[in-house]
């Protein structure tokens, strides 16, 4: 079986990691999901394509990682069969969850055999390698705490960008478009868990490096984001 991994990426074209989306390659079929880009990502990406099992959308405007995900998401399936696929995810191009990860994560899953839905998760402990900033720690843990109290989750982290989904997941997952721009995660989460009774397994990571250049601030949007989660809240809890 085969799996599929799409990776969203916006104006990337200086921290474009080629090498990574090669060694992916390895073990899954790659849809690099360019978001309306206005720098050289979408020519940098095109110069990949003689690659096998490596394809790129391009969306004309920039629709925000969520929306971009589900409408690279809709635009695979109306072609290709997802039947075909053991996994199907989604992976931050910055890759500061390394591509071993994923492999880590295949493990992961055939211990827990039933399992439809597997979340990176920075589990901090003494053997995993998290190298995150300290204020980026603990606005997350904020974030976190503000977000199950709104939306009554159960999960430890939401945000890291590591996620996989079994093809009937997946669907469900990225069934319509996302209220939420950042924690659209959650959305997804909700999707699983009350529409499908599907519960979401977290998978401890062993690595994980923070990367420059991310395009969300918490301390800086972080009252949009609350909008966002009431939005969710209203939605999602009638």
């Amino acid at each position: 079986m085969k799996n599929l991994i799409f990776i969203p990426l916006y104006n990337e074209e200086k921290r474009l990691n080629t090498e990574s989306i090669i060694q992916f390659l390895n073990i899954s079929h790659i849809v690099a999901v360019d978001d309306g880009s206005t720098d050289g990502t979408h020519q940098k990406l095109l110069g990949l394509t003689h690659l096998s099992g490596f394809k790129v959308l391009s969306s004309k405007k920039n629709l925000g990682k969520g929306n971009v995900l589900q409408w690279a998401f809709q635009e695979f399936k109306r072609d290709n069969d997802l039947s075909e696929y053991n996994w199907i995810g989604y992976w931050d191009g910055d890759f500061s969850t390394p591509v071993r990860e994923f492999e880590r994560m295949i493990d992961f899953s055939k211990k827990h055999q039933h399992s439809e839905v597997i979340w990176a998760s920075r589990i901090e402990n003494q053997e995993a390698k998290i190298n995150r900033l300290w204020t980026r720690f603990i606005l997350g843990r904020l974030f976190n705490l503000m977000s199950k109290i709104i939306l009554k989750h159960d999960l430890y982290d939401t945000q890291c960008g590591a996620k996989i989904f079994s093809p009937k997941a997946a669907k469900i997952a990225f069934q319509s478009s996302f209220i939420a721009n950042w924690p659209f995660d959650l959305e997804i989460y909700l999707r699983l868990k009350k529409e499908a009774k599907i519960n979401i397994l977290e998978y401890p990571v062993s690595e994980w490096s923070h990367v420059k250049g991310s395009k969300i601030s918490l301390l800086k949007d972080g009252f949009k984001v609350l909008i966002d989660l009431l939005k969710i809240r209203l939605k999602y809890f009638k």
